[in-house]
């Protein structure tokens, strides 16, 4: 970012969640355009801020050939368009090199090209949008293969674990189709979006992270306290609740630690916040699933899922069910408590380059 903090781009890509950004190589990014309509208009932007083109490293300027190759040719295949335009416009203050990419369409009106078309609704009948290229780019990543209509550049040596790259695969599947992806598209600028004020969305979307960890630790806590879980209706729609959320806590995790395409922790800050907010979530989930096997009340069963939650304490019962309830504990504590240390490191790295930046 830049030294004063005030970068617009740097910001709009701290907003976004981590699935929303992609890494294409060491010094470029790609994301949705915060304004997109139904036209397909990505930003790919350097990763480091550069004020302008000249300002460039060595590394970055080889590599961005390549990384405008890759979003551009994907564009044109996804969309059927007739051409794509990848456009420096740098006209943000304070400015951050970053270029716009959108396509045009045969049936475009030949007077509007180039930088016109960008937040521009695709022709009648066509049926394409951002959205739709980012995630043929992010296949493209995961299968280990980036297809452009002028190259393919070969990423299957980035890891050369099959299980690894299977793992990574299903939970960027679950990723895409789950109930937080589903409910994040209803404040982008489409659908539902449409009875949102643009204002509104932009700051829904902004905070969408900590709305949705908020939201759950509320729902979960209902669940435990307000109801009667052990024998009451809602046992099995709370058990089901707390097992999926229990699976979509561990997916960001796993995808930063084990996806080597992954983008990187943008903001240390809100990420220690959302981990913390996770180990609340677990302790919840923890005591909605003991509340079905054990007797006691509310806060005794939190209490014991806080204790496992935190690794600092066990099940003394010989139970199977109960085993499983601690090894599930203890599985998702130790992740989350990896994920910590890999946001910490990240950030002292980050700022060791920060500091050698002002050497």
């Amino acid at each position: 970012m830049s030294s004063d903090g005030t970068c617009i781009c740097c910001q709009i890509v701290q907003t976004l969640e981590p699935s929303e950004v992609l890494e294409l190589n060491e010094h470029w990014t790609v994301n949705v355009a915060e304004n997109a309509s139904t036209r397909p208009w990505l930003v790919v932007q350097s990763k480091e801020h550069y004020a302008n083109l000249s300002d460039l490293s060595d590394a970055a300027r080889a590599s961005l050939g390549s990384a405008l190759d890759v979003v551009t040719g994907h564009a044109l295949a996804v969309s059927g368009g007739r051409r794509a335009y990848a456009m420096l416009l740098n006209e943000a203050e304070p400015p951050h090199v970053h270029f716009h990419v959108t396509v045009s369409f045969e049936e475009d009106e030949p007077s509007k090209r180039g930088s016109m078309l960008l937040g521009t609704e695709t022709p009648e009948g066509i049926s394409v949008n951002s959205h739709q290229v980012l995630d043929k780019i992010r296949t493209s990543i995961e299968s280990g293969r980036l297809e452009t209509e002028s190259n393919a550049v070969d990423l299957g040596a980035a890891e050369p674990s099959f299980l690894v790259r299977a793992v990574v695969s299903v939970v960027r599947n679950f990723q895409r189709h789950n109930l937080h992806a589903v409910v994040r598209s209803l404040f982008d600028d489409r659908g539902l979006s449409t009875t949102i004020e643009s204002h509104s969305r932009s700051t829904i979307r902004s905070s969408f992270a900590e709305i949705w960890v908020g939201g759950w630790v509320l729902t979960l806590a209902a669940l435990l306290f307000l109801s009667d879980v052990e024998s009451g209706p809602l046992v099995v729609i709370a058990v089901v609740l707390a097992l999926y959320r229990l699976i979509e806590i561990a997916a960001p995790h796993l995808v930063t630690l084990l996806d080597r395409t992954a983008t990187g922790v943008v903001s240390f800050e809100r990420s220690f916040v959302l981990v913390v907010l996770n180990v609340l979530e677990l302790a919840f989930i923890l005591a909605i699933l003991l509340a079905t096997q054990v007797d006691g009340g509310p806060g005794e069963r939190f209490t014991v899922g806080l204790r496992l939650a935190t690794l600092r304490g066990e099940l003394d019962q010989g139970d199977v069910t109960l085993a499983a309830i601690e090894w599930l504990g203890t599985a998702w504590s130790l992740l989350l408590l990896v994920a910590s240390a890999s946001i910490a490191m990240g950030r002292i790295a980050e700022r060791l380059v920060e500091r050698a930046d002002y050497a």
